[in-house]
């Protein structure tokens, strides 16, 4: 028998309640292992610290590492301390100026006022420097242009190429030592009855008041029939220069100076280019004094009512100071003018007329050198610009298809434009009453 005192034990253990186990509720949860069991014993007390710590240390380690890097990459800094892009602007089409606005309208014939819309300012053109181009052939169809250097002939590559050069050649000292020895002959002036014919014949125009002056010549008349036609049926006065040998002349010149143009004859004269052909009865320099004064003769037995002469090609014969001595002689004497197309910068025609007291007239500007009715326009404005500047200007075209088209839109729209369009001999005469009579 147990005794009493175990009994008491075992009895209270009994009546003692047991303590009664805690259930989790709230926000706290039992500690688990990343596969979602519970941890238990010291495990659970440590994981939760040691995590928070892992990656505390973690983000100070990162951090540490991220300032090192912008510290010691320059290219980082710059990106930070860059101000943001601006936004992009949209891409404007370039204006477009009153050349570019030329060359693309397409070519029609348009009213006076669209005409002055499409021209440019005076401010948009550039210096103008007459510049040599190709002596045109009689053929009255001519291919484009040649577009490169070496397509060209020398005398064009010289002149458009090497001008610019200060050598002294041996031909342009031979050419002053001629000039120097050349008597003058100011001292005979046109001896004929009444007035000289550059002025009996001339087309009589009003006096500019102020309005700069353009002369407008076109030459090889006589040829192409049809675009001769064309010409003289253009407004006027313009000055047109039949070729020598042309056929039918009384009736095509008739014409022309029943339309109100003023006429003169256009002599062909030797090129450089000897590949090139000026026709039948060309004035060259190996011909003598006695030849070349046969030749002037006969050309001018063949017309009436001309004021002067101009050259049909002629870069070599008209550089020759003893050929175009004889030439000035003989215009003298007959009480012509000299139109000088200056087919060469080297012509003597100026120093020669000046000496001989014929009056004068220089071209300016060629106007047709591509076949193009836009070109041409766009040699019109230039020409008006010069004319500008200088008080007169002389443009030189030739009977082509584009050229008739191009005058047709321009001639119409000139005097409103501000400008007298004039016979040459108007041009010649205001060079003599700034040089000094004849």
């Amino acid at each position: 028998m147990p005794p009493v005192n175990a009994k008491i034990s075992r009895r209270a253990r009994k009546l003692t309640p047991k303590p009664q186990k805690l259930r989790h509720k709230g926000t706290h949860q039992p500690s688990r292992d990343v596969y979602g069991r519970r941890l238990k014993g010291l495990g659970a007390r440590l994981i939760v610290p040691l995590m928070v710590g892992v990656v505390f240390a973690a983000g100070l380690i990162g951090g540490v590492l991220m300032g090192r890097t912008t510290q010691t990459d320059p290219s980082v800094e710059i990106a930070q301390s860059a101000p943001p892009p601006a936004p992009a602007q949209p891409v404007l089409p370039a204006p477009k100026t009153e050349s570019t606005a030329l060359a693309e309208t397409t070519m029609t014939i348009l009213p006076p006022e669209n005409v002055l819309e499409a021209a440019p300012s005076e401010e948009s053109i550039v210096s103008i420097q007459p510049s040599e181009v190709q002596e045109l052939p009689p053929a009255a169809a001519l291919p484009p242009a040649p577009a490169h250097k070496a397509d060209l002939p020398s005398e064009i590559a010289d002149a458009r190429y090497t001008t610019k050069s200060i050598d002294v050649k041996a031909e342009t000292v031979q050419r002053n030592i001629q000039l120097a020895s050349l008597p003058s002959a100011r001292s005979m002036p046109f001896s004929g009855p009444g007035q000289p014919p550059w002025k009996a014949f001339a087309v009589h125009v009003p006096p500019p008041n102020g309005r700069p002056r353009i002369a407008i010549v076109i030459d090889d008349l006589g040829l192409d029939r049809l675009h001769t036609q064309q010409i003289s049926d253009l407004p006027g006065p313009l000055t047109t220069a039949f070729l020598t040998y042309a056929e039918d002349l009384d009736r095509q010149v008739a014409r022309a100076k029943s339309k109100g143009h003023e006429l003169i004859i256009h002599v062909p004269m030797e090129p450089k280019d000897q590949d090139i052909d000026p026709g039948p009865d060309v004035l060259r320099t190996s011909s003598n004094e006695k030849k070349l004064r046969q030749q002037l003769d006969d050309i001018f037995k063949r017309f009436n009512g001309f004021v002067g002469i101009n050259n049909h090609m002629g870069s070599r014969f008209t550089s020759d100071p003893k050929a175009m001595a004889v030439v000035m002689d003989e215009v003298r004497k007959r009480g012509l003018l000299f139109l000088d197309s200056r087919t060469s910068t080297e012509t003597v025609g100026p120093v020669l007329a000046e000496r001989y007291g014929v009056p004068l007239a220089s071209r300016h500007v060629f106007l047709d050198n591509e076949p193009d009715p836009k070109y041409v326009l766009g040699q019109l404005y230039e020409l008006e610009a010069f004319a500008r500047r200088h008080g007169y200007a002389v443009g030189i075209g030739h009977p082509r298809a584009w050229t008739v088209q191009a005058l047709r839109q321009w001639l119409p729209t000139l005097e409103k434009r501000g400008f007298q369009l004039v016979p040459i001999s108007a041009i010649a005469l205001q060079h003599v009453l700034a040089h000094g009579p004849t």
